[in-house]
């Protein structure tokens, strides 16, 4: 028999790895346009001497995280004659609120490389050889593999400019050498095992925070548009997140023009447009309930059981880790007791139903009104645009593919009704 504190422990709101017994993937139990089999068929659809680049978006909470690392799983597993050697960059190595395309190509690199390496590829030039002398001329210790340039990318703002400078001047040759030598090199080194395939999985850009750089031009216009060049330089496969509100605005068409189909990982509404129980419910109480059985408990250790976890699903628009963040804050009032009463959980969703709230303007509300109303959102415009990204308004998918949005449920009194 488990206790409180295991179930605290499985609510963990963190990705999960592609091998996670926690792992329930709803969109193939659901028959949803699954994105994971969409993906893996057009990275081993593309041709392997030039490799391919492909977005995904989402809302936040949607499980983007999660279902690359199931990804990297398949990708790694062997099927058939098929098998790629894949490595995964996260959120660790840049700094989001100011980050280039080079950050991010520089970071590809230098994450490709030495995992490479780490897998027993013997390369005898590193490719960052041509920064050594001017990164140390700007007060950067080099190391041979792109470390410590790399660290101070992230790390160092006053040289970031500079350094900058250093890597945009070296790029080309820094790419010929890992097209034309090392990924050759790596082809050759890994044919004998059956792997044919290099991926590269770039995680958290959807979280950068869309801004202006210079008149009606853009940070993430910056990154994925002008300099979509240094994303693209790489003849390996690569897989990059996208953030919502940018691929929702009029730059979705441009997306598509540089990148081809944007794949989308939808959230399943828990509250439908009539005001009934959306899909989401099915798809939440399936995830939580595997946490449950995996901790040893049921939901009578929920004061109100399973109507009332029902209603912490409900009040989560269909983003999992807000269910998980109210239990968990519930289950840390509740002390030495065994059961979590109703009263603690009322408080734990109080305290979410607050940091909805704060923050919001007049404006906010003007375009809240409108999305509860009717179920519209005008994407282009800035404070909508802002509203998406901290989830506020939430996009959903229907099955037949129409497009609606929906005030977060916990910014609303009733089904329609906003608790301003």
């Amino acid at each position: 028999m488990g206790t409180l504190g295991d179930l605290w422990r499985q609510l963990d709101p963190s990705p999960l790895l592609g091998d996670d017994p926690r792992y329930v993937d709803w969109q193939h139990d659901l028959d949803r346009d699954d994105i994971k089999p969409r993906l893996i068929r057009s990275i081993w659809n593309s041709p392997s001497s030039t490799g391919s680049i492909r977005l995904i978006s989402g809302p936040r909470g949607a499980g983007k995280s999660s279902e690359l690392r199931r990804v990297e799983t398949s990708l790694r597993r062997r099927v058939g004659e098929r098998q790629a050697f894949v490595s995964f960059l996260e959120s660790e190595l840049f700094d989001l609120d100011d980050i280039t395309a080079t950050d991010v190509s520089f970071n590809m690199v230098r994450q490709l490389v030495n995992d490479l390496r780490a897998h027993g590829l013997d390369l005898k030039d590193s490719p960052f050889h041509w920064l050594a002398d001017r990164v140390k001329s700007i007060g950067i210790t080099f190391d041979a593999w792109g470390v410590s340039v790399s660290t101070a990318l992230k790390e160092e703002p006053a040289k970031r400019r500079q350094l900058r400078e250093v890597i945009n001047g070296e790029l080309p040759r820094i790419w010929d050498q890992i097209n034309q030598v090392v990924i050759e090199q790596a082809r050759a080194h890994f044919k004998d095992v059956g792997i044919d395939r290099i991926v590269i999985l770039v995680d958290d850009l959807d979280k950068i925070e869309q801004r202006e750089v210079r008149d009606g031009f853009s940070n993430l216009d910056e990154l994925f548009l002008s300099d979509a060049g240094k994303l693209k330089a790489l003849r390996c496969d690569v897989v990059l997140t996208v953030p919502v509100a940018y691929w929702y605005s009029a730059a979705s068409t441009r997306l598509i023009d540089k990148y081809g189909e944007v794949l989308e990982l939808g959230l399943l509404p828990t509250l439908g447009r009539d005001g009934s129980d959306g899909p989401g419910m099915v798809a939440l109480r399936r995830m939580l309930d595997a946490r449950f059985a995996l901790a040893g408990v049921g939901a009578d250790v929920i004061g109100g059981g399973a109507e009332r976890l029902d209603a912490v699903v409900r009040a989560s628009g269909g983003q999992l880790r807000l269910v998980f963040q109210a239990l968990r804050s519930a289950i840390d009032r509740a002390g030495d007791s065994s059961t979590v009463g109703e009263a603690l959980l009322d408080r734990a969703m109080a305290g979410q139903r607050r940091t909805f709230r704060q923050g919001l303007n007049n404006a906010h509300w003007e375009r809240l009104a409108v999305t509860a109303a009717d179920f519209s959102a005008d994407t282009t415009d800035s404070v909508v645009a802002e509203l998406l990204r901290t989830s506020r308004i939430l996009p959903y998918i229907d099955d037949d593919g129409d497009q609606w949005y929906g005030v977060h449920p916990l910014l609303l009194r009733a089904p329609g009704v906003l608790d301003r």
